[in-house]
């Protein structure tokens, strides 16, 4: 009698996972799969195969892998289901345009198959839907077993926020910088853009100008937050708008902005000067703030030999005062104010939207003026001579 000896054919449990547990129906997830009986080929990295049309029930999806011989066979079917917070069960469509899905395997022989990007904008999740599962049904085995991954559907609300809360009502164009936080906006590979819309309103709610539509681009790939910003035109700055607002609004989300009108102040530390001795001048004028974010600049008219104006910096973001430092010299040099010895010069600052107008007026009053005048100390010489008497 001859014996036969029988050889038993093992199988290894296939698992799916995600990259992500909670998502949004906009979410982009990344699903691994790792099944070692799909590792035929160990000199090689594989691949499965599977197709989505538009319209189509996501379930009981074929997926293939190409055997070693050239051959393509099914090695399990990939299905997608909504569950509501009652558990009840719903088969989602897809609503993309058709195309081949692959999960890619890691590395020869590794037995485990990425699948990067699968966008749950694709299918038709509606609002009662609380959990999203990818069911792997393995044909692998003899028992055809499933193995799948359940993914918590969040709804995130979209946020809103601007970065201040009063604008100064100037000519010179002061902005603000929006931001949007919504993933639902997040709807294509690139960058995505929303749209935020900004009126501005008289203290007794009627819109003045606008409205304005403002594109706002996202500011990675994926963020979900747009980011742009709005500059607010000079002739838009008009008297009626006092003690009003400027108001943004994103779909059922808004922001409203106070106009606020400010009085200047100027000093000087000396209204007398020797060459090479500095002169600083100091602005108070939050209208002049015009970027909360930046030193902004002002441009002060001095009118020395050169008549080049002199910048007066901000001392930091949002504080709204200006200071400008310069040296009185005999010759123009940068850095320098050329005077001529015993002369003045005369540093000019106008406030022209002074807080004395009113919102009935049809245009701005004449501007304030703030005017210093800065001379040049002359001093009288002498000449000594020692000794006072010389000779042979």
């Amino acid at each position: 009698m001859t014996s036969m000896a029988s050889t038993e054919m093992s199988y290894m449990t296939a698992s799916l996972i995600s990259d992500k547990s909670s998502v949004t129906k906009t979410s982009k997830v990344k699903l691994t799969l790792s099944d070692d009986d799909l590792n035929d080929m160990a000199d090689e990295t594989e691949f499965l195969m599977f197709e989505l049309t538009n319209g189509a029930i996501v379930e009981d999806i074929p997926v293939n892998k190409n055997n070693e011989n050239g051959s393509t066979v099914t090695v399990a079917y990939l299905s997608i289901y909504g569950y509501d917070e009652d558990g009840n069960e719903y088969v989602l469509n897809y609503t993309g345009t058709d195309r081949t899905l692959v999960f890619f395997e890691t590395g020869d022989d590794t037995g485990t198959f990425e699948l990067t990007v699968f966008d749950l904008s694709t299918l038709n999740i509606t609002d009662d839907i609380a959990e999203i599962k990818f069911v792997w049904e393995d044909l692998s085995g003899p028992s055809f077993e499933s193995v799948d991954v359940t993914l918590t559907l969040s709804v995130v609300k979209a946020t809103l926020s601007v970065d201040r809360d009063t604008i100064p009502l100037s000519r010179h164009g002061p902005k603000i910088t929006i931001t949007v936080v919504d993933p639902a906006a997040d709807t294509t590979w690139g960058k995505d853009t929303v749209t935020v819309t900004i009126t501005l309103h008289n203290a007794t709610d009627d819109i003045i100008r606008g409205p304005y539509n403002v594109p706002l681009t996202e500011t990675d790939l994926r963020s979900g937050e747009f980011e742009g910003t709005w500059t607010l035109p000079a002739g838009d700055a008009v008297p009626n708008l006092i003690g009003g607002y400027l108001k943004v609004t994103y779909g059922d989300l808004s922001k409203e902005i106070s106009f606020t009108l400010h009085d200047a102040s100027v000093s000087v530390n000396t209204t007398s000067v020797a060459y090479g001795e500095a002169v600083k001048v100091t602005i108070t004028d939050p209208d002049w703030n015009l970027d909360v974010n930046a030193e902004d600049e002002i441009e002060l008219n001095i009118n020395d030999t050169t008549g080049t104006p002199i910048k007066a910096v901000e001392t930091g973001p949002n504080t709204g005062v200006f200071e400008a430092v310069f040296t009185v010299a005999y010759d123009s040099e940068e850095g320098y104010v050329m005077v001529e010895p015993g002369d003045c010069i005369t540093v000019e600052y106008s406030d022209n939207t002074p807080t004395y107008t009113t919102p009935d007026m049809s245009d701005w009053p004449d501007a304030i003026t703030f005017s210093y005048d800065i001379c040049v100390k002359t001093f009288d010489a002498s000449l000594e001579l020692s000794p006072a008497e010389v000779g042979p």
